[in-house]
Protein backbone atom coordinates (compact mmCIF):
# COMPACT_ATOMS: atom_id res chain seq x y z
CA UNK A 1 0.00 0.00 0.00
CA UNK A 2 2.82 2.65 0.74
CA UNK A 3 3.48 2.64 -3.25
CA UNK A 4 0.30 3.48 -3.62
CA UNK A 5 0.63 6.09 -1.16
CA UNK A 6 3.46 8.00 -2.71
CA UNK A 7 2.40 8.64 -5.98
CA UNK A 8 -1.36 9.72 -4.42
CA UNK A 9 0.70 12.16 -2.16
CA UNK A 10 3.21 13.39 -4.84
CA UNK A 11 0.16 14.32 -7.13
CA UNK A 12 -1.99 15.77 -4.43
CA UNK A 13 1.67 18.16 -3.71
CA UNK A 14 2.17 18.44 -7.84
CA UNK A 15 -1.30 20.14 -7.89
CA UNK A 16 -0.77 22.48 -5.17
CA UNK A 17 2.25 23.71 -6.55
CA UNK A 18 0.58 24.45 -9.96
CA UNK A 19 -1.83 26.05 -7.68
CA UNK A 20 0.81 28.12 -6.34
CA UNK A 21 2.62 29.11 -8.77
CA UNK A 22 -0.18 29.53 -11.40
CA UNK A 23 -1.62 33.05 -10.20
CA UNK A 24 0.07 35.75 -8.31
CA UNK A 25 -0.96 39.34 -8.71
CA UNK A 26 0.83 42.50 -9.69
CA UNK A 27 1.92 44.39 -7.08
CA UNK A 28 3.99 47.45 -8.10
CA UNK A 29 6.39 47.35 -5.14
CA UNK A 30 6.55 44.97 -2.04
CA UNK A 31 7.28 46.43 1.70
CA UNK A 32 11.00 44.81 2.60
CA UNK A 33 12.44 44.71 6.65
CA UNK A 34 15.36 45.91 4.87
CA UNK A 35 15.46 48.49 2.19
CA UNK A 36 17.04 46.26 -0.16
CA UNK A 37 18.40 49.01 -2.13
CA UNK A 38 21.12 49.69 0.63
CA UNK A 39 21.45 45.95 1.70
CA UNK A 40 23.79 44.06 0.04
CA UNK A 41 22.73 41.95 -3.52
CA UNK A 42 19.89 39.53 -2.84
CA UNK A 43 21.86 35.54 -3.00
CA UNK A 44 19.68 32.74 -4.01
CA UNK A 45 19.25 30.39 -0.45
CA UNK A 46 21.13 26.82 0.13
CA UNK A 47 18.43 24.12 0.08
CA UNK A 48 18.79 24.42 3.82
CA UNK A 49 17.54 27.37 4.10
CA UNK A 50 14.86 27.32 1.70
CA UNK A 51 12.63 25.15 4.14
CA UNK A 52 12.12 28.66 6.16
CA UNK A 53 9.99 31.27 4.73
CA UNK A 54 10.65 34.95 4.91
CA UNK A 55 13.61 35.03 6.68
CA UNK A 56 16.88 36.73 5.91
CA UNK A 57 17.91 39.92 5.12
CA UNK A 58 15.50 40.26 1.89
CA UNK A 59 12.63 39.61 4.28
CA UNK A 60 9.14 41.41 3.56
CA UNK A 61 7.06 42.76 6.29
CA UNK A 62 3.69 41.27 7.27
CA UNK A 63 1.83 43.77 5.44
CA UNK A 64 -1.78 43.78 3.46
CA UNK A 65 0.06 44.27 0.19
CA UNK A 66 3.09 41.24 0.79
CA UNK A 67 0.09 39.04 2.60
CA UNK A 68 -0.21 36.52 -1.07
CA UNK A 69 3.61 36.89 -1.40
CA UNK A 70 3.68 35.58 1.90
CA UNK A 71 1.19 32.75 1.74
CA UNK A 72 2.32 31.34 -1.14
CA UNK A 73 6.17 31.35 0.02
CA UNK A 74 4.59 29.14 3.37
CA UNK A 75 2.76 26.97 1.00
CA UNK A 76 6.11 26.07 -0.85
CA UNK A 77 7.94 25.83 2.54
CA UNK A 78 5.36 23.20 3.76
CA UNK A 79 5.27 21.15 0.65
CA UNK A 80 9.27 21.07 0.88
CA UNK A 81 8.90 20.17 4.51
CA UNK A 82 6.41 17.16 3.22
CA UNK A 83 9.00 16.03 0.59
CA UNK A 84 11.74 15.69 2.42
CA UNK A 85 10.09 13.25 4.85
CA UNK A 86 9.30 10.63 2.33
CA UNK A 87 11.22 8.15 1.12
CA UNK A 88 14.14 9.36 -1.65
CA UNK A 89 12.85 8.39 -5.19
CA UNK A 90 13.65 10.05 -8.66
CA UNK A 91 9.78 11.68 -8.84
CA UNK A 92 10.22 13.51 -5.21
CA UNK A 93 14.04 14.99 -6.25
CA UNK A 94 12.51 16.03 -9.64
CA UNK A 95 9.25 18.00 -7.44
CA UNK A 96 12.06 19.42 -4.92
CA UNK A 97 13.61 20.92 -8.09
Amino acid sequence: MAGKELPDALSSLDAELSACSGWLPNVDSLDFINDPVKSRPYQCKTLDELIWPNVGLHALKSTPKNHIFLEHESQLCDILHILESMDATEAREDMED
